[in-house]
């Protein structure tokens, strides 16, 4: 997961302006990915505007991606399941998940929210388990909660984005040495967002965009359902490639040239 995340972000960023080849790769490692997390296909508008070009091969490009995703999802597809679309349908059971009344006191001591749902299942009217509801019923309880509990819905949200992106897991932590692992793994994220928040303040510019919207891209299904720190670790690995980047330049900021 971790590489290919990794893999997908540096052919995002160095990719070929005309290349087929590089647009079917990106496609490919899209589709391999979509495959171990399908909501990871929030990825496919960056994939597919930095493969973007002109007339003939603006189709060329983007067939040749859309055929690399394929391609590598049904392959996947049928090695794992012996079926060439499978497709997971625990969508509504985490939306339900991160946006039900109970959700922050579960992300808060559990750093995940999926305990709250026999409470949000009582909230909701509804007989049995979470996992026993049809899809409808448990997008149809999400629903309420966002409609009827606008403020609470969009607090729950911000935590569900601290969860992931900046808080240390110390739910693993059961020595003194792992809690300060764990707080070690902080750094990179938060020295990245840091780096990130004080050149747009300074200069009203985001100092690494591409880093930002694939960063963002692969926060937001997330954000939206369910966040546990542990979906974090891929982000690392662009954390640290980003940053490695920006410190080869001379503070690009200084002069008001940002790479892109």
């Amino acid at each position: 997961n971790t590489a290919l995340v990794l893999l997908l972000y540096l052919v995002v960023r160095h990719r070929a302006a005309s290349g087929a080849i590089t647009a079917l790769g990106g496609g490919a490692l899209l589709g391999a990915l979509v495959f171990i997390r399908p909501n990871l296909v929030s990825l496919l508008p960056l994939v597919m505007i930095r493969n973007a070009g002109r007339g003939r091969i603006a189709a060329a490009m983007a067939a040749a991606g859309a055929g690399g995703l394929v391609l590598a999802y049904v392959v996947a597809s049928l090695v794992a399941t012996g079926r060439p679309l499978f497709w997971p349908q625990n969508g509504p059971y985490n939306l339900l998940a991160g946006n039900n009344p109970y959700a922050m006191a579960s992300l808060q001591q559990d750093y995940n929210a999926e305990s709250s749902l026999a409470g949000a299942m009582r909230w909701c009217g509804r007989a049995g388990t979470a996992r026993e509801a049809s899809p409808p019923v448990l997008l149809a309880c999400a629903r309420r909660f966002v409609v009827e509990e606008p403020m609470q819905a969009v607090s729950v949200t911000a935590y569900k984005f601290f969860n992931l992106m900046l808080r240390p897991n110390l739910r693993l932590a059961d020595s003194f040495g792992e809690q300060v692992l764990q707080w070690g793994m902080i750094i990179l994220p938060a020295a990245w967002w840091g780096v990130t928040l004080i050149a747009w303040w300074s200069t009203g510019r985001v100092v690494d965009p591409l880093a930002l919207n694939f960063v963002m891209l692969f926060a937001l299904p997330f954000v939206l359902t369910n966040a546990d720190p542990r979906f974090r670790l891929p982000l690392d690995a662009i954390y640290a490639t980003s940053l490695m980047q920006l410190a080869a330049r001379p503070l690009p900021w200084r002069d008001g040239q940002l790479p892109v």
